[in-house]
């Protein structure tokens, strides 16, 4: 069974938001961010990608406890990209969205860049182009 956050209790019952909900939205979040090539999970999800299964929480690991929301996200930037600069505004992005569909408080998200990817040669003659 999923980790869940409590949200907050109703007159008719609670309301809890799955991990893996505030992963996805992270991981939206986060790939609509100029720079960021992918997120990139661990080994099984490797392992799922040869089988094609789809996981929108690939590459972000959430810990919940009290309300709060630590994230951890693993990106691939692209080569030339001013890596600070982005990992700021992923951290931003990712806060914002999270407090705002949630009403979950994010106390930290945090940054690991994995991997830097360079353009392709079709990338390249389009953008000489």
């Amino acid at each position: 069974m999923s980790e869940t956050s409590k949200l907050k209790e109703l007159q008719h019952g609670d309301v809890k938001i799955a991990n893996e909900v505030v992963a996805t939205i992270a991981n939206i979040a986060t790939a609509e961010i100029a720079g960021v090539v992918q997120l990139k999970g661990g080994i099984a999800s490797d392992i799922a990608d040869v089988f094609g299964v789809k996981n929108n929480a690939k590459g972000v690991k959430v810990n919940a406890e009290d309300g709060t929301i630590i994230l951890n996200l693993s990106v691939v930037v692209a080569y030339g990209t001013k890596i600070q600069e982005m990992a700021e505004l992923i951290q931003c992005k990712v806060k914002e969205n999270i407090e705002v569909m949630t009403d979950l408080n994010v106390e930290a998200v945090n940054v690991h860049v994995v991997g830097v990817k360079m353009k392709s040669a079709a990338e390249l003659d389009q953008s000489n182009e």
